[in-house]
């Protein structure tokens, strides 16, 4: 789909430049990703002058001007093909545009990238540019209409999870079961690029399979069957922090104890209504059963409950800490709240 002025990511695109231009630090890298121009030297060189142009930036001091790095004052420009980007991740108060040929990989940076697709877009200023209507809007807008005090759009749950590359909240999204936005955004994420390096240690690396396919079978069935299958968790863990190389076992820790789902168990598939296209329906797979997590939330509640009820009910100012209750359980604080009313009532009723 071409990026238009009228297009959110176009608008953050601007507000990312229009902070630059003001010497603001963005929280986001700008990640640019372009057509080839004839190799990467002319595509970069065409690229810098493109930034130069918009930003106006005749009267800035250049700090760097190499064949992979281009760098003033108010910014530093990175092009290159390699996946990791070992500079950036030292220039963490600089105001960052990547340009890459293709979504890259991002390896030991923390900050959100925002990607931006110019891939429709002749950018070269020498050539045709100025005589395509669409590069002609585009060069207008970016140039002439930087406004200073440019809004930053709102942006709906979906285009977060298309124009960003950032790390997601997975604690919270799983202690309140919100499986269907963790499954959106690693979908998203998957089919923008293939990551090979989160399929180390992992079944997806099998030449058995077709990764992707496998992959969106197993959200289908985190999403609809409430199952989280163990090999699923690996690339949900290493996506969601932008770790694309943590140890399994950590990651194993992390969802049995963190998240208080204890060890992942073998499932027959064939107990499941989804059935995976690549996995033979009678297969045993290591895997995180969430159907009946809820009551065995509340089975454990109730059992803290009585238990601080049985050992601290009879001192003067006794109250139940309902904290420790969530921190242990991940119940919602109303539910927990319901439980321990309930016990009050039984408790006076005996």
């Amino acid at each position: 789909m071409v990026i238009t002025p009228y297009d959110n990511s176009f608008k953050l695109c601007e507000h990312w430049f229009v902070n630059a231009k003001n010497n603001l630090l963005n929280e986001e890298i700008l990640n640019l990703q372009v057509f080839s121009h004839g190799g990467f030297p002319r595509t970069f060189q065409i690229v810098k002058t493109l930034i130069k142009t918009i930003m106006k930036e005749q009267q800035e001091e250049i700090l760097e001007d190499s064949n992979d790095c281009f760098a003033t004052r108010l910014y530093s420009v990175y092009f290159t093909w390699t996946t990791n980007i070992s500079d950036i991740s030292y220039e963490q108060n600089r105001n960052i545009i990547l340009v890459t040929l293709h979504t890259p990989d991002f390896l030991e940076i923390h900050r959100p990238i925002l990607c931006v697709s110019l891939k429709d877009y002749s950018l070269d200023l020498n050539s045709r540019f100025r005589k395509t209507p669409l590069n002609e809007e585009f060069l207008n807008k970016l140039v002439n209409g930087l406004a200073h005090d440019l809004a930053k759009p709102e942006l709906s749950e979906v285009e977060q999870y298309t124009i960003y590359i950032k790390q997601l909240p997975l604690m919270e999204l799983m202690k309140n079961k919100e499986y269907q936005k963790i499954g959106h955004y690693i979908y998203k994420t998957i089919i923008r690029e293939p990551y090979h390096q989160i399929l180390i240690d992992t079944e997806y690396s099998s030449k058995k399979y077709c990764f992707q396919n496998l992959i969106l079978d197993d959200i289908k069935m985190f999403v609809n069957e409430k199952v989280l299958l163990a090999r699923l968790s690996i690339i949900i863990y290493r996506l969601s922090f932008l770790e694309f190389d943590k140890d399994i076992s950590a990651i194993t820790k992390f969802f049995s104890q963190k998240l208080a789902l204890g060890d992942s168990e073998n499932l027959y598939l064939d107990h499941l209504n989804f059935i995976s296209r690549d996995l033979n329906s009678t297969s045993s797979c290591s895997a995180y059963d969430l159907r009946y997590l809820e009551s065995k939330q509340i089975a454990k509640a109730k059992e803290i409950i009585k238990n601080q009820k049985n050992r601290y009910g009879d001192e003067p100012e006794f109250e139940f800490d309902r904290e420790a209750i969530y921190e242990a359980t991940y119940l919602s604080h109303g539910n927990i709240e319901q439980l321990i009313q309930m016990e009050v009532l039984n408790h006076g009723t005996n």
